[in-house]
């Protein structure tokens, strides 16, 4: 179903049924596209906020973060007070940061600022991130509860840390990196992860990832994820659990959770 059929199916029934794919149309996946890969090129966050009107999601002006690289404010205190205000895109650059394995979705910081400030106008809301080549969507129905509950999950940064921690080859090239300026900081920064640590990029990914999932589901908001590769539309694919379902969905999962019941609990003792 396309994103913007969905929306409006949401905001006409509040309980529509999660869908298990969604298509980003062309237009705005083609500026995500042109984002994504400015900010891996210039190692700078870029994004915009996102705003229904006349049942069309519609993209803000771009905005441009720190010359840090890590952050950005996209202005949600200002923007959620407008009318259409439904949502935000933002990046995450770190090829040249870590290399290609670290393709990151929402980061904690990221949830907390989606938590404490949802749209004052629409009663659902969606955000994206792009990584890399990777897509993230995760679309909240109705208000989210004030902050994350972060006892339910792992930090995405422990296993990243403990690198830092216990490698002492790795902590001294990573500072000595972080003297540099502009690109040359970056290069050496890439360097260090890859020469001490060639398995952090992708153990930084699958933590991310890990968190978001558990965030989503304990939270009951739906999480997406999907590939920027090519042109034109983009499909993404659920990756929570369904908040909504069909009479289908529904009967099956209800199958699958017996099912599974049963599994944990041994085989049947027949009398």
């Amino acid at each position: 179903m396309l994103l913007d059929h969905y929306i409006a199916s949401c905001l006409g029934n509040a309980q529509y049924y999660t869908q298990s794919e969604l298509k980003v149309g062309s237009v705005l996946a083609d500026k995500i596209r042109g984002r994504i890969q400015l900010s891996e090129a210039n190692v700078q966050e870029l994004g915009f906020n996102l705003f229904w009107l006349s049942s069309k999601l519609w993209a803000g002006q771009f905005l441009q973060g720190s010359a840090s690289g890590t952050t950005i404010s996209l202005d949600t205190t200002n923007a959620r007070q407008k009318p259409g205000y439904i949502g935000d895109f933002h990046t995450h650059p770190y090829e040249k940061k870590m290399g290609g394995g670290a393709k990151l979705p929402f980061s904690n910081g990221d949830l907390v600022e989606y938590f404490d400030k949802p749209p004052l106008h629409q009663p659902i809301s969606l955000h994206f991130v792009a990584s890399s080549d990777q897509l993230y969507l995760i679309v909240f129905r109705g208000t989210p509860p004030a902050e994350p509950d972060f006892t339910v999950t792992t930090p995405e940064v422990v296993r990243l840390n403990e690198h830092m921690m216990n490698n002492d080859k790795l902590s001294t090239a990573y500072m000595k990196a972080d003297s540099l300026t502009g690109m040359a900081k970056w290069a050496a920064m890439k360097k260090a992860w890859e020469n001490h640590a060639p398995q952090a990029a992708a153990e930084f990914a699958e933590d991310t990832l890990r968190m978001n999932l558990d965030l989503a589901n304990h939270h009951g908001y739906e999480f997406y994820m999907g590939s920027l590769a090519g042109t034109g539309e983009v499909t993404l694919t659920l990756q929570s659990r369904y908040v909504y379902c069909s009479t289908v969905t529904r009967v099956f999962s209800t199958m699958g959770e017996a099912y599974e019941a049963q599994r944990r609990a041994g085989p049947i003792t027949l009398m």
